[in-house]
């Protein structure tokens, strides 16, 4: 018996990136990051969300801060931008997430907000 031999080739999920950090510090309950700009596309998860002592939004777009909870999905563009920000946040009070490339688990980002004062 002979089989013929076939070549099986696995892609790997492309890269997105962003053009800088989405967390930031601050001295008021609301605390807004910088709004990034995406290289690539695919879908985004959230994970590793802290909100113990804060809330968590995300913008895509420019669009309306959004709610977001552990494992949150969002499908991306090439060019788009996503912006975050922490709310009814405490002195001292600091919440994180990461954010990784849905296809191959890939780090993106681990973002921080940390009200400072």
């Amino acid at each position: 018996m002979h089989f013929a031999g076939t070549a099986c080739v696995l892609t790997a999920a492309p890269p997105i990136t962003l053009s800088g950090v989405l967390g930031a510090s601050g001295t008021t309950a609301t605390i807004t990051g910088a709004s990034q700009t995406i290289t690539g596309a695919g879908t985004i998860k959230f994970v590793n969300v802290d909100e113990s002592l804060g809330n968590l939004e995300y913008s895509y777009n420019g669009g309306a801060f959004t709610g977001l909870a552990e494992g949150t999905t969002l499908v991306v563009a090439n060019g788009s931008s996503l912006q975050m920000h922490a709310t009814a946040m405490a002195v001292t009070d600091v919440v994180s997430c990461s954010v990784r490339n849905n296809a191959n688990n890939a780090l993106i980002a681990n973002v921080d907000f940390e009200r400072t004062s």
